[in-house]
């Protein structure tokens, strides 16, 4: 059995730059299927608060690499939302080490906020 390609819109990507505060939530469901399982949402999730941190930061490549350890190639893998690259234990440490005030809950909830959007 083939599997389906979803197809992403021409402007999804600016500058080859994933745009995380620019997206609709029907658009992320678009990229993820019409029925995302929960870790892909929380990966996603995870992804985008990453990404978020690191762009109001100010950080380069180089500095989330110095901070968590993390080469620049997965850090860039992580801000265009390559999924399939990274376990969520992963992501969460990532998260947790760059984020030492908040952790984890603002994530989950807005997750679980999604899901509840997606499955009604």
């Amino acid at each position: 059995m083939k599997k389906k390609k979803n197809t992403i819109p021409n402007d999804y990507f600016d500058n080859k730059e994933f745009i995380v505060d620019e997206i609709d939530e029907d658009l992320v469901a678009g990229v993820l299927g019409k029925n995302p399982s929960a870790d892909q949402l929380l990966k996603f999730e995870f992804c985008t608060y990453i990404s978020q941190l690191i762009d109001r930061k100010g950080m380069s490549l180089t500095d989330v690499e110095k901070a968590t350890g993390v080469n620049p190639s997965d850090v860039s893998r992580i801000k265009n939302h390559h999924l399939d690259r990274f376990t969520i234990d992963r992501l969460i440490k990532i998260y947790s080490t760059l984020d030492t005030q908040h952790g984890v809950s603002a994530v989950l909830k807005s997750v679980i906020k999604k899901i509840g959007k997606i499955s009604a």
